[in-house]
């Protein structure tokens, strides 16, 4: 039997916005159960809020000399990752490295050809971690482990896919002990904004029930939701343990189940928790009613963010959203009305669209009541319905390395529109939002006792107005001629 006596556990990032890291802290929570009977030291890195100076990471590596490092990387974290991957294979030669988070599930022949770890997980990974450490502790042959990836006589081998968690409620509670929680509200995060001092992301669900073609699906095609009991006792937790008082829901599909949605915030308003509530991940517009959104306001929603993607009802049905677009504009007229704080998503450049499409989009947020949006580039991620459509005509070598992944779009252009006609109708989609006076007033009104968001609102539109898409010198497109 080899002894496992101490695990690393490492979040990578490339970018400015930081949340804490609740992919790794569910890991951290597995491994901590498994070391109850197996005694082992957990440690967690997080490269925003840990290892900001240079050097921290290898004074970790040196001081704490993990058995095991396990790396959580999103897409556009490669580079980062190899970097630190094979650093830590020169510190700490005999440590085994596990690979984890999208990144491992999207590019682990990449990442095993290229020596960077000793095993990928696949998809979701706190069954996975604990069932590799116990074949690793009792030094048996992983193969038999489900959702792994390793190099076995010289080639990939693929333990087979695991299946998804189906009791949700049987997962240990993110280790929350393991990071300081309240030093993020001091970061820029996704949500753009925290209204109390600190605050924590929550997932009260995995996977969503439909097939947009630029998502992905790591959690599945199928709802898998916590009870409200469960859920509720991890609020007490972070609420009565940590002071926390603002929760930011991450889910891919919170309102799947508008009923449920209604109990959760029915037992929140009974037990008179004093919270805020906001959702940065979006929820789906045409899912929502009134009673749900004045329920939420009362449990303490103070924004809501709603993605709409396009307003052509031709890419509606093209990228398989489906979204009733006269119900969303029903909804969010209704929902900025009630006082929350109202976002949109939008994309633009997708396959086939047009200047008449966009500007149909750039029109139906100028005229809503939305009091702020962003207006992002199409995006086409590896193994998504997208990307297999693109490749079949433009040049994709980068959608293989992983190298070139950009966390807010690669610079490319799916669409039959010159990319600096694109480029320019983006910078006009934001400079007509913000600069409409009754959503200037608005937010205003609903920023006016957090400056900082609002300057940050400010920002933004100064920055797009500036310096531009179209200051671009060169066509950034990877269209070729058919």
């Amino acid at each position: 039997m080899k002894k496992i006596a101490k695990v690393l556990l490492v979040r990578t990032t490339n970018r400015k916005t930081m949340i804490p890291p609740l992919g790794l802290l569910y890991i951290a929570g597995a491994v901590k159960e498994w070391s109850r009977k197996n005694k082992c030291e957990i440690k967690i890195l997080d490269f925003m809020a840990d290892a900001g100076e240079e050097g921290v990471f290898t004074r970790c590596l040196k001081d704490f000399a993990p058995d095991i490092i396990g790396f959580s990387s999103l897409d556009c974290e490669y580079p980062e990752f190899k970097a630190l991957a094979m650093l830590s294979r020169e510190s700490v030669p005999q440590s085994v490295i596990i690979s984890g988070g999208p990144l491992s599930s999207n590019y682990y022949k990449e990442i095993l050809k290229n020596k960077l770890a000793d095993f990928t997980v696949i998809g979701e990974g706190e069954i996975t971690i604990t069932e590799l450490l116990d074949a690793l502790t009792m030094e048996t042959s992983p193969e038999f482990v489900a959702g792994l990836a390793f190099i076995k006589d010289g080639s990939i081998f693929e333990t087979g896919a695991r299946e998804l968690i189906a009791d949700l409620d049987k997962v240990a509670f993110p280790a929350w002990d393991l990071i300081d929680i309240k030093r993020y509200a001091a970061y820029p995060n996704w949500n753009g904004m925290v209204w109390e001092k600190s605050y924590a992301p929550i997932l009260t669900s995995r996977g969503c029930s439909y097939y947009c073609i630029y998502c992905h699906n790591l959690f599945g095609k199928k709802v898998r939701a916590r009870s409200v009991d469960n859920l509720l006792s991890e609020i007490a937790l972070l609420y009565n343990d940590y002071g926390i008082r603002e929760f930011h829901i991450i889910d891919d599909f919170f309102n799947f189940d508008i009923e449920r949605l209604k109990i959760i915030c029915k037992a929140i308003i009974a037990k008179k928790l004093k919270i805020k509530i906001s959702f940065p991940n979006a929820l789906r517009v045409d899912r929502m009613d009134k009673e749900a959104v004045t329920l939420l306001k009362k449990a303490g929603a103070y924004k809501i963010n709603y993605a709409i993607e396009t307003a052509s009802p031709r890419l509606q049905k093209l990228i398989r959203k489906n979204l009733d677009l006269d119900k969303a504009r029903e909804i969010i007229d209704f929902t900025s009305k009630e006082g929350i704080i109202c976002f949109g998503y939008f994309m633009m450049g997708f396959p086939t669209e047009t200047v008449k499409e966009i500007k149909q989009t750039i029109s139906f947020a100028v005229k809503s009541r939305l009091d702020s949006a962003k207006f992002f580039k199409v995006v086409a991620h590896k193994n998504t319905e997208l990307a297999r459509c693109v490749a079949q005509k433009y040049p994709v070598e980068h959608f293989n390395n992983g190298e070139d992944v950009d966390y807010y779009g690669w610079l490319t252009n799916f669409s039959d529109i010159p990319s600096e006609t694109l480029n320019n109708l983006i910078l006009n989609a934001h400079f007509k939002f913000y600069s409409k006076c009754s959503r200037i007033f608005r937010i205003v009104t609903k920023y006016k006792n957090h400056f900082g968001a609002f300057v940050n609102i400010i920002k933004m539109l100064s920055i797009a107005v500036i310096s531009g898409f179209s200051d671009q010198k060169e066509d950034l497109s990877f269209k070729i001629n058919s």
